[in-house]
């Protein structure tokens, strides 16, 4: 999922070939999103909370298996390697997966296994201003 230039440009290929050739048909509803299939997104954060946005932190569910998912993504300078963070687990208690490095796009998805609780989130960034974050404690409660 880290070669996310490559899948990117292959979507934008074949989407232009949808545009290009009417008889060829759509993805399927069932697509798989970024942290699998059966997942739905249930929270998007800005990163940090206020001021300019320099990261987006995403949240998913996957009812089947019980387990959340996260991502954070650059929204400051995507394709130009900076470090970033995202980390989940489930409340209360420790993070039970993270990710963190310089990444061009995203780092993640990180998932926990959480059928009835609720659940810590983090996601960071380093922006123009030095590291930021957003910490989520206690939501998405199953």
């Amino acid at each position: 999922m880290r070669l996310r230039s490559r899948s990117t440009a292959a979507a934008v290929a074949f989407s232009t070939v949808l545009v290009a050739s009417p008889a060829l048909t759509a993805a399927p509803a069932h697509a798989d999103g970024p942290c699998g299939a059966g997942y739905s997104r249930v929270g998007v954060y800005a990163v940090p909370a206020s001021g300019t946005r320099v990261g987006t932190l995403e949240v998913y569910w996957n009812a089947t298996a019980k387990k959340n998912c996260a991502l954070m993504y650059n929204a400051f300078s995507p394709g130009t390697f900076t470090y970033t963070q995202v980390s989940i687990g489930r409340y209360p208690g420790a993070y039970a997966d993270d990710e963190h490095g310089p990444f061009g796009y995203y780092a993640g998805p990180v998932y926990v296994y959480a059928p009835v609780d609720c659940i810590n989130v983090r996601g960071g960034i380093t922006g123009p201003n030095g590291y930021v974050e957003r910490v989520l404690q206690r939501v998405h409660c199953g």
